[in-house]
């Protein structure tokens, strides 16, 4: 399935329940947004599917910057090299709190039930990263992305766009105080999605 099939897919994405939160009671949205997005397509792409990767992006050089901060880190090394390793992975489950729900993942391991959300961050500090996650509502997608896809840890991954040296990290499991809050605030998106268009 492309990323275009999945686009298109009528099952419920993280990222619907997020811009339903906006548009009912508002969300921090960056101003920038749509330059934000083509960053992180770069950036993505450079690590995980290098071959895709626009190359002609005004901002390549800090893309591979980051790329090679990524890299250098054994552990994120270890994870993409991984023989299991999938990028850009698909989930659907067709029963998560009563509708369906369906995340896109940067990368998988199935072996290890482990999947990856890489992130390209204005933030230099880990307690930054971590205000982030909260602040920004990763907490809520790691929540979701865990039980879409069923699997048992999320690795998300940072690098810092004002200081491309600086890698943050966080491994999120249900045991975890972000995954606890992160399903909190998408159990009450989702009732109010069902409220709503049923």
């Amino acid at each position: 399935m492309t990323e275009q099939d999945y686009r298109n897919h009528p099952y419920v994405a993280n990222s619907d329940l997020k811009r339903l939160k906006s548009e009912l009671v508002g969300s921090p949205v960056p101003d920038n947004l749509e330059e934000i997005f083509a960053f992180g397509t770069l950036s993505h792409a450079l690590i995980l599917e290098p071959h895709l990767a626009d190359y002609t992006h005004k901002d390549i050089m800090l893309g591979i910057e980051m790329r090679d901060t990524f890299m250098a880190d054994e552990f994120c090394q270890a994870f993409v090299e991984h023989p299991d390793f999938v990028p850009e992975r698909h989930f659907y489950n067709k029963d998560i709190l009563g509708i369906q729900g369906k995340c896109m993942m940067d990368g998988s391991i199935e072996s290890r039930k482990d999947i990856l959300e890489f992130k390209s961050l204005a933030v230099t500090t880990q307690s930054a990263f971590e205000e982030a996650i909260y602040h920004f509502d990763y907490d809520m997608g790691a929540a979701w992305y865990i039980d879409v896809s069923k699997f048992d840890r999320l690795l998300i991954v940072a690098v810092s766009k004002k200081n491309t040296k600086r890698l943050f990290k966080m491994i999120i499991d249900r045991d975890h105080e972000a995954y606890k809050s992160g399903l909190e605030k998408y159990t009450e998106w989702v009732e109010r999605y069902t409220e709503l268009f049923g």
